[in-house]
């Protein structure tokens, strides 16, 4: 009787104490059933949210590719139709293995050829056989009442065509005020016969004309820049830095004599200065006068180069250009020819903002083929490069914003993930809890 007593006295205590411990962590079913409400849901806004995410994504990958795919290239102010362009062509890749002819060590050579004057052991391959047709008087610097010295000396040669009479008028102009014994300016051009007694007048007036009997074309450029070298090197072996620029150009020659002349004595040679391309890619478009085909050039990229508007070049760079022309393969484009030479040198280029036509401080700026315009200092070409360059920076902060927004993305995943994963592994561990502290409320 006292047994049975006892039996009903500990069934009827056990529901209590069960009551009593379990307390808020599961004896009651409504806030069991609760949590488990609460915990689907967050698991269903998680999965809802990160289907969300990869759409977003998705959508962002497609603005990075259509940004992607604007042409970044300055230089070329033209911009082409990218459908009227050939197929694309499995081109050799510059990175990996760029030779281009001929396949010697010319700076080696050049290097013989100028301290020991020993021949280069090769046939040119870029033969110049070209003629004189006008001529300046070789460069004499009167420097012996002036403050400046050989050092100093300035040699400016301007690229233009043959038609244009009114830029080299302007430009004649503009300098007309700059009585510098230490600078000499002289025009490159080409033949042409329906102009050429017009540009004969030209030269026997001014006496600032080299002209050579090449046909005056746009792809003849780098025949135009060779022949500049070649008389610099001949008749002006005294001067100490070289300024190349197009007739377009808005030069700004007191600043570029005072800019040069600021070089330390010791910094003034290997010079190659002006506007700077990395990795400038061949024009495959054969619509377009900067089209280079593969058989001229057959890599997908340039080495860098320095742009042929406005660039400075000393005189031991010029030189060694000089020597080396005859032996690398020509290519219609001057720029990009002159950084492949320079390669073969191993001469580097080097971005200077003084010569950067859309930089404000410029030198040197690309500004119209209006002689009106060029007078008046009305630069429209280089106010179009300036809002090109503008562009590309508002491109490139976009492109920050969605890198970054990217980032903020993939960690608000991450804690998405971490906000769904501690549900589950705490739903995990109460029925764990609840199974092994008190089996019996499960029956």
């Amino acid at each position: 009787m006292k047994r049975r007593r006892i039996q009903n006295l500990v069934h009827t205590m056990i529901p209590q104490f069960l009551k009593h411990k379990i307390g808020a962590c599961g004896a009651r079913h409504w806030k069991r059933q609760l949590f488990y409400i609460m915990l689907y849901a967050a698991l269903f806004l998680g999965i809802v949210g990160f289907l969300s995410q990869i759409i977003f994504l998705s959508s962002k990958f497609r603005i990075l590719s259509k940004y992607n795919n604007i042409d970044d290239n300055l230089d070329a102010l033209n911009v082409t139709d990218k459908t009227k362009q050939t197929p694309p062509k499995t081109f050799l890749s510059y990175k990996h293995n760029f030779s281009f002819p001929l396949e010697i060590d010319i700076a080696y050579l050049v290097n013989e050829k100028i301290q020991y004057n020993i021949s280069i052991p090769h046939e040119p391959i870029n033969p110049h056989p070209f003629k004189y047709m006008n001529l300046p008087e070789a460069c004499n610097f009167k420097l012996n009442k002036s403050y400046w010295t050989e050092n100093d000396t300035i040699l400016v040669l301007v690229k233009s065509t043959a038609r244009h009479y009114s830029l080299r008028a302007a430009l004649r102009s503009i300098w007309r005020s700059v009585q510098d014994p230490g600078i000499k300016k002289v025009f490159l051009l080409g033949y042409d016969g329906i102009n050429q007694t017009q540009i004969d007048e030209e030269s026997q007036t001014y006496g600032d004309i080299i002209q050579e009997d090449f046909v005056d074309a746009y792809r003849n450029n780098t025949h135009k820049t060779i022949m500049g070298y070649n008389w610099a090197i001949q008749f002006c072996d005294q001067v100490k830095f070289m300024f190349f620029m197009d007739d377009d150009y808005y030069l700004k020659m007191s600043d570029l004599a005072s800019y040069l002349r600021k070089i330390p004595e010791e910094n003034r040679h290997n010079i190659y200065i002006g506007s700077l391309s990395k990795a400038g890619e061949p024009y495959r478009d054969k619509s377009t006068r900067w089209y280079v085909s593969t058989e001229e050039y057959p890599f997908d990229r340039y080495p860098p180069y320095i742009g042929g508007g406005a660039y400075v070049v000393s005189y031991d760079v010029a030189h060694r250009f000089q020597l080396a022309f005859p032996f690398v393969k020509y290519i219609p484009i001057d720029d990009a020819y002159l950084g492949i030479v320079a390669r073969k040198l191993m001469i580097v280029p080097h971005r200077d903002m003084k010569f950067q036509s859309y930089y404000r401080g410029a030198i040197a700026k690309e500004c119209s083929h209006d002689a009106s315009q060029l007078i008046k200092q009305y630069c429209p070409l280089a106010r179009f490069g300036f809002n090109m360059y503008i562009h590309q920076n508002k491109k490139r902060a976009k492109n920050t914003t969605l890198l970054r927004s990217l980032i903020l993305i993939i960690c608000i995943l991450i804690a998405a993930c971490c906000c769904i994963a501690l549900p589950v592994i705490l739903h995990l561990y109460c029925d764990g809890f609840f199974k092994e502290a008190y089996p019996q409320t499960d029956r």
